[in-house]
């Protein structure tokens, strides 16, 4: 057994690999669509290797520690065994495991050198398309209220993005960086990304315009599997009221109407978005955890490897 995984650098090219994974996985989390980690990785240091011609292993660099991606089988193997491949390789103190689902915890509980944590804020919102659409009921009133107002107030278009209006959206997310006093962050890179790859990726993203300007942008995928609709990116100019609902609403409609589920992915901790994403009721919560060194644990013991052979 080697410990030389030969980790390569994640380029566009690389997504027909990553889907043959993502295509027999059953997960709706939004790391199950190679869009999510490919505009995620905009420090150009994520990486991915594939063990027994089975298990995709990825990872990327967050505030300089290693943050691997939860192992993903095609044959839905236990991953057990990959998991402390990770431990053995890595420094207790420089990595951790992330977005492991609530189905896993049977293969991973009580697991040597590793605590298993439930990570909230990294937790997916998943909505059914039709509340999304509909807007049905006493709980959507307030958002009805917002689309209409929106709807009369303005001589709006709803249209499919083109290459020609990349400037005007990357100026528009200054905008909102601007009016929700948010200081800029790593997403502009991600959007980046997002829009300069929009085709490659498969990416459906979608504009209102008012008056001949840009004034909100949604950017979009369906996962591999066909099970859900992936919000990557959802952006607007707050002066226009109802707006935000209108970008949600009309997105959803034009690009989601043949899955069952929408994924508007985590709030990162942050207590507004966390409010935002409550108030359209998603439907459940896709609660992740994260698997972090135990210090001890790895210092006071050496786990045998198995006989895993590196592929690609």
């Amino acid at each position: 057994m080697t410990n030389d995984l030969r980790f390569k650098p994640i380029t566009i090219n690389d997504k027909p690999i990553f889907d043959e994974f993502f295509v027999n996985n059953d997960s709706i989390s939004c790391v199950n669509d190679f869009s999510t980690v490919f505009c995620w990785n905009v420090s150009g240091e994520a990486r991915y290797t594939i063990v027994d011609d089975d298990v995709l292993l990825i990872y990327n660099i967050y505030d300089g520690k290693k943050v691997y991606y939860f192992p993903i089988s095609k044959s839905r193997k236990d991953i057990r065994a990959y998991i402390e491949l990770i431990w053995n390789l890595e420094d207790c103190n420089c990595h951790f495991i992330a977005q492991a689902e609530e189905k896993a915890i049977d293969q991973i509980k009580d697991i040597a050198g590793y605590q298993l944590i439930k990570d909230r804020d990294f937790s997916d919102y998943i909505y059914l398309t039709k509340d999304l659409i509909e807007l049905k009921g006493k709980k959507y009133h307030a958002k009805r209220n917002h689309l209409n107002k929106f709807i009369n107030s303005y001589k709006y278009t709803f249209r499919e993005y083109t290459e020609n209006d990349y400037q005007q959206c990357m100026d528009l997310f200054d905008i909102w960086i601007t009016n929700s006093n948010t200081s800029p962050s790593y997403e502009k890179v991600a959007i980046d990304l997002a829009l300069k790859n929009y085709k490659a990726l498969g990416l459906k993203c979608g504009v209102i315009e008012i008056d001949g300007k840009i004034r909100a942008f949604s950017i979009n995928s369906i996962l591999p599997n066909k099970k859900a609709g992936n919000v990557l990116f959802e952006k607007a100019d707050i002066n226009y009221n109802g707006i935000f609902a209108a970008i949600n609403n009309f997105s959803v409609k034009e690009f989601f109407q043949d899955v069952e589920y929408v994924n508007r992915q985590e709030d990162m901790g942050i207590e507004g978005l966390r409010k935002a994403k409550l108030s359209y009721h998603p439907a459940f919560i896709l609660t992740k955890y994260k698997l972090i060194c135990q210090k001890e644990e790895k210092i006071n013991a050496k786990k045998p490897l198995e006989q895993l052979t590196i592929l690609r």
